[in-house]
């Protein structure tokens, strides 16, 4: 047996024998690849897209990180600034409290001489109380307190001339 077709009972199937046939083919065709180049379209676009939003991302955090640099090393110039600013007003107020460490010994030693005038006052005013007028001990310990005031005071006040004819002999 042989299987191999014969030629003379083959159907002649040709375009110009059956036009229509071979057109809807043809169609048939071109449809399937329209869907297949449809699909490969959407399928491109759609990885383009995802790269294109992929570096959009990328792009923006970039931007976004050259955003912070930028506006740190503004606040690091501006900190830097500030920081300057600030040691200048420190060597200021260091040197006037320099200057005001020697007034301020000055009434430190005064109230202390209020003080102890104040003590004393106190002690000859019980004594007084007790006894019920002034002896001569109570008024005695007044007078050497009010001369021990008044020599603290002129001590202050001698230190002041001293320091004004220094300023005035350097100047």
């Amino acid at each position: 047996m042989d299987n191999s077709p014969d030629p003379s009972k083959e159907n002649i199937t040709s375009a110009s024998r059956f036009p229509l046939v071979h057109k809807l083919i043809e169609f048939a065709d071109i449809r399937r690849k329209y869907t297949e180049m449809r699909k490969a379209l959407i399928t491109s676009n759609r990885q383009a897209g995802a790269s294109k939003g992929w570096i959009t991302r990328w792009k923006n955090k970039y931007n976004k990180a050259n955003l912070d640099i930028k506006r740190l090393e503004v606040e690091k110039e501006q900190l830097w600034l500030d920081n300057k600013d600030l040691t200048g007003q420190i060597q200021g107020l260091t040197e006037e409290y320099q200057g005001m460490s020697k007034i301020l010994v000055k009434i430190e030693k005064f109230e202390n001489a209020v003080d102890q005038l104040r003590d004393l006052k106190l002690v000859v005013d019980e004594q007084v109380a007790s006894q019920g007028h002034w002896s001569s001990n109570s008024m005695l310990d007044m007078q050497r307190g009010v001369d021990n005031f008044l020599e603290a005071a002129d001590e202050i006040l001698n230190e002041d001339l001293n320091d004004s004819h220094q300023s005035s002999e350097l100047s």
